[in-house]
């Protein structure tokens, strides 16, 4: 698969390049990282939810920090994952399930954090100070979106295959609900609802053609 084959639009182009080169600057964070630098500090809620100036920018530079094991493993993991969703809907379908369930879960979670905050609840108020998670609800969403893109085409006879990947996703997100028992694991279930929901709305039930049609003149009539 050829990625210039995915470009149809400038938009589509725009959105690779963009993405080529979040990927560029993720790996160079994990590289510097490891030598005691941080391309993009880690922050908490606390930092960010402050109502009077919400930094959105930050809600975005959040999606360069790779925490937890195997930084790398994960990065390939959401670039693999990617690449299917873009073949499958095209790259601004899956830029729009990616980035909004990573900003979304992110708001929402904040929010509610932010109201517990408020209301003097001991727990959130000590979770407000903790490091976020990054790229991971980037892959959640990414996963979303593919769960009803498998599923759609599941639907409309594309074969077991198809269906037997959307149940293992699924699965997937099922296994991963201990996860969401936490002020900021929570995060990961609603960005895998919101990928799925933006394929759900606005996806292709036929899948992404990146290359032109031509144009089909009709016959000429005898006379």
């Amino acid at each position: 698969m050829r990625l210039s084959s995915l470009a149809k639009t400038r938009t589509d182009r725009a959105v690779l390049v963009v993405a080529a080169a979040f990927v560029v600057a993720v790996a160079a964070g994990i590289v510097l990282r490891r030598s005691g630098v941080d391309l993009v500090a880690p922050f908490s809620a606390g930092e960010r939810i402050v109502v009077d100036d919400v930094q959105v920018w930050r809600l975005l530079s959040s999606g360069l920090i790779v925490r937890g094991a195997l930084p790398f493993l994960q990065l390939a993991g959401l670039v693999v994952a990617a690449l299917v969703v873009i073949h499958r809907q095209g790259p601004v379908r899956w830029a729009a399930a990616a980035v909004g369930g990573h900003v979304l879960s992110a708001v929402i979670a904040y929010w509610v954090l932010q109201v517990e905050v408020w209301k003097g609840h001991d727990g959130a108020y000590a979770a407000a100070g903790g490091h976020d998670y990054g790229i991971s609800c980037l892959v959640a969403g990414t996963l979303g979106a593919l769960c009803v893109d498998a599923t759609l085409r599941w639907r409309r006879g594309a074969g077991a295959k198809e269906g037997a990947l959307a149940l293992v996703l699924v699965l997937l997100a099922v296994a991963t609900v201990p996860l969401a028992l936490s002020w900021y694991g929570v995060e990961h279930g609603l960005s895998f609802l919101v990928g799925a929901l933006v394929i759900a709305l606005t996806g292709r039930r036929g899948g992404y053609d990146p290359a032109p049609r031509p144009a089909h003149d009709p016959a000429p009539a005898d006379g």
